[in-house]
């Protein structure tokens, strides 16, 4: 990317890295029309594509379970916080509620891993992702959380059917300035960086709440075909269930939230303004230097990347503005994001029925910060660092592949919410309709 101001932020290893720019996913045969939510949780999902809700007990927070107009996957879900005063980020959830929604992910996995469900509907082999993406702020532009700002949590379960179209290149290859940027995004790199030491310098040690935070490594990432972003090794599925996930997230968020309110004070003098079409004018770059020196946490090495954004960085003038308004395709490679925008994740790179030979499987929490992709998560599947889901392109559900679909979404979510009864642990459920035979019945 010779051309690319931005192109001294990518390390040497990820011109080795796969992506893959396109990967067709199953779709409705007869999609709605696609667009934000601007309105009220009801107005906006039709009753069909509500599994079930329910009020977390002791709170006024109402959870959906939601089939997903779009999939990302053959079998995905998502859990939304369908209140309509809109809670955006993992602090601003009560503590049960947030726990009911992380509770459901090994679950989840356990569904899936049963031999009977494995085979009743083809998922060996298969890759499971869940994850959330935030950002409150920005609302003129696409950005990974752009259709709907109240908190969700994606529920994705790759079948192995749809991964073996995937085309990896390597990123290197890839020729056009505005497919690599929404690729790997200029600060995918520096991002997990600058998180790393100010969490080493909040938590020392080998990282917070018993999880293990790996030091940003890119070689070994391409090597790994790991995730993009800061990681950290979890102990296993099941600490998704505990207080201590529940604190590492929301430590995550608050640090980065910190982290990025420093680096816009650095870059801008000013706190960030969360306007439409509007982004604060830089300060010179001799200006950032010194308040990036006054930043303790960060390293030199970290300083003059920083330093290489800002030189890469121009003011948005008000003709640019104006251009950029016209045309939202140019605005999504162009425009900076107007505030904090993340992906977190949580993966493993071992297939559902398949283990390890070397030991348990492990399990990793990411975090990826974008400055200008318009994507929300990229995920690590079909052996790809990074892919492009296409949501729209892909083959139309056959008749039974629907009914396999919320088959099995209604089966587990039948099996949740029996659970959840039992704990008492919600109230007010409004369950889906009709039962369905158990697919771990089945041989």
């Amino acid at each position: 990317m010779p051309d690319d101001p931005f192109a001294p932020l990518y390390p040497a290893a990820a011109e080795r890295m796969a992506v893959a720019t396109r990967m067709l996913v199953p779709r409705r045969p007869r999609p709605i029309a696609s667009r934000g939510n601007t309105g009220s949780f009801e107005d906006f999902y039709a009753p069909e594509c509500r599994l079930a809700e329910f009020t977390v007990t002791g709170t006024d927070d109402r959870i959906a379970v939601i089939d997903k107009a779009f999939p990302h996957a053959r079998y995905d879900f998502m859990y939304v916080v369908a209140n309509d005063d809109i809670r955006c980020a993992p602090d601003e959830l009560a503590d049960s509620t947030l726990a009911t929604m992380l509770d459901a992910v090994p679950e989840f996995v356990r569904f899936v891993t049963e031999p009977g469900v494995r085979h009743r509907y083809g998922l060996e082999g298969s890759t499971l992702t869940f994850g959330f993406n935030h950002d409150r702020d920005t609302v003129d532009r696409d950005n990974g959380q752009f259709y709907e700002k109240r908190f969700h949590l994606h529920f994705n379960c790759w079948a192995a059917r749809d991964l073996v179209g995937i085309r990896s290149i390597r990123f290197g290859d890839v020729a056009d300035p505005r497919t690599k940027r929404t690729m790997l995004d200029p600060i995918s790199f520096l991002g997990p960086s600058v998180l790393y030491e100010a969490l080493r310098q909040q938590f020392p040690g080998e990282g917070p709440h018993g999880a293990r935070t790996l030091e940003p490594d890119p070689e070994r990432d391409a090597v790994l075909g790991l995730p993009l972003g800061l990681k950290l090794e979890l102990p296993g599925w099941d600490y998704l269930a505990t207080a201590d996930c529940r604190r590492l997230i929301q430590d995550l968020h608050v640090t980065a939230e910190r982290t990025y309110r420093d680096l816009h004070l650095a870059f801008t003098g000013a706190e960030p303004p969360a306007r439409a079409w509007y982004r604060s004018p830089l300060l010179p770059p001799a200006a950032v230097a010194a308040r990036l020196a006054a930043l303790p946490y960060l390293s030199p090495a970290t300083r003059d990347l920083l330093a290489v954004l800002r030189a890469a960085l121009r003011d948005a003038e008000p003709a640019d503005m104006s251009a950029l308004r016209r045309d939202h395709d140019l605005a999504a490679t162009r425009l900076a994001l107007a505030g904090l925008d993340y992906h977190l994740g949580v993966y493993s790179p071992a297939p559902v029925g398949r283990g390890t030979p070397d030991g348990p499987t492990p399990i990793y929490l990411y975090l990826q910060f974008k400055l200008l992709s318009r994507i929300g998560g990229g995920p690590a599947v079909g052996g790809a660092a990074a892919v492009q889901v296409d949501r729209a392109g892909g083959p139309a559900f056959t008749e039974q592949e629907s009914l396999d679909r919320r088959s099995l979404l209604e089966t587990f979510t039948e099996l949740r919410l029996a659970r959840l009864e039992r704990l008492s642990a919600i109230e007010n459920v409004v369950r889906p309709a009709g039962p369905l035979t158990d697919p771990r019945e089945s041989s």
